[in-house]
């Protein structure tokens, strides 16, 4: 979580969708601790459409901040909802 970027390797896509499109989603986020706050800030590859944090389909507000939970052992990062149709997220750590 420390270099400010993020990378989603979606095999299902939006699930929700009638026609889900599998992807990946590559970007830059900043986290506020104390705040318990996540936000996706750009997007340099989305090609998951609806799916994941960042939504490249629709005029959503990207960029609005999340809140998240860490797990104890520091490697997953769940954001939550928020009115931008892309719902929740589970962030893995790659090392």
């Amino acid at each position: 979580m420390k270099s400010g970027h993020y990378m989603i390797l979606d095999t299902f896509g939006d699930v929700n969708n009638v026609a889900p499109v599998p992807g990946i989603e590559y970007g830059t986020f900043t986290q506020n601790a104390s705040a318990g706050t996540f936000q996706h800030n750009t997007n340099q590859y989305d090609t998951n459409l609806l799916a994941g944090i960042w939504n490249s389909d629709q005029n959503a507000p990207n960029g609005t901040p999340r809140n998240y939970t860490i797990s104890p052992d520091g490697n997953t990062m769940t954001t939550s909802a928020v009115n931008d149709g892309c719902g929740n997220a589970t962030l893995v750590r790659i090392n």
